[in-house]
C-alpha cells in the first residue's frame, strides 16, 4: 500500500474497504460527549465540547505529544509540517515511547 498524497485519496480507499463484503464493517451507536463529561467528570467549570474540539486536541498532540502526555513519551520531534492542497496537513515525527502496558 502506497502512501496517500490527499485525505480524499485515504476515505475513498476505507469506503472500498468498508463496502468489501469479506470486511466486517463496526459501527458503534452515538455517544453524547457532553452528557458523559458530566456523569462521570468532576470539572473545575463548565465545559461544552463542540465537534472540531477533540480533533484539535488531537492534532496538538500529534505533533509534540510529549506536552500532552508526558508520561508516555520520552523525547521526540516533529519536522516537515506540509499542508496539501485540499487543506490537510501532513508532518513526520519520531519519539521514544515509554513502556506502558507494565505500569
Amino acid at each position: 500500500m502506497l502512501p496517500h498524497a490527499s485525505f480524499s485519496q485515504a476515505a475513498e480507499e476505507f469506503d472500498r474497504a468498508w463496502r468489501h463484503p469479506q470486511h466486517t464493517p463496526i459501527e458503534l451507536e452515538p455517544v453524547d460527549v457532553n452528557d458523559v463529561l458530566q456523569q462521570y467528570y468532576v470539572l473545575s467549570e463548565p465545559v461544552r465540547l463542540t465537534r472540531s474540539m477533540p480533533w484539535d486536541a488531537e492534532a496538538k498532540k500529534a505533533w509534540d505529544p510529549r506536552r500532552y502526555i508526558p508520561d508516555v513519551v520520552r523525547e521526540g520531534h516533529s519536522w516537515g509540517r506540509t499542508t496539501l492542497a485540499e487543506g490537510d496537513e501532513r508532518f513526520l515525527r519520531a519519539s521514544q515511547q515509554r513502556a506502558w502496558k507494565g505500569q
